[in-house]
């Protein structure tokens, strides 16, 4: 990922995330990627489950090729998601420590969540009314 993948953001914050998702996405996105070739061959999963987990590394390798530039909320949504589906399974690709991803998940929880309070705060017809 390139620090301008992730939008809405300050340099610094942009350079903190792109290290920490370049420390961990490729994992990420190569432990589903094997999980969903195996589900070809298993059927545990029904098809609206199958597509949910297509589209998160679909969204994972878009957002790490830089194919897809996106704000905070989508990065911690997908991020979410994968975390969702690997603490559903019980499993987690082979030799990926979790702690990196732990903390990726919460910063950018944090983004999303000041982002989504800022948005929320200009967009706030009452206020806009007030000042008139």
């Amino acid at each position: 990922m390139q620090r301008k993948t992730i939008t809405d953001v300050d340099d610094f914050t942009a350079a903190r995330i792109t290290g920490l998702w370049n420390e961990v996405a490729p994992s990420m996105i190569e432990g589903l990627a094997e999980d969903l070739h195996h589900f070809a061959e298993d059927t545990i999963y029904n098809p609206g489950e199958l597509k949910v987990l297509h589209s998160t590394e679909t969204l994972l390798r878009r957002l790490d090729s830089g194919d897809l530039q996106a704000n905070p909320v989508v990065f911690r949504d997908v991020v979410q998601g994968w975390l969702a589906y690997f603490f559903r399974s019980a499993e987690t690709p082979v030799g990926m420590p979790l702690g990196p991803v732990y903390r990726l998940a919460a910063e950018l929880d944090d983004l999303a969540q000041a982002f989504q309070r800022e948005r929320l705060t200009n967009t706030d017809p009452w206020q806009n009314s007030a000042s008139a």
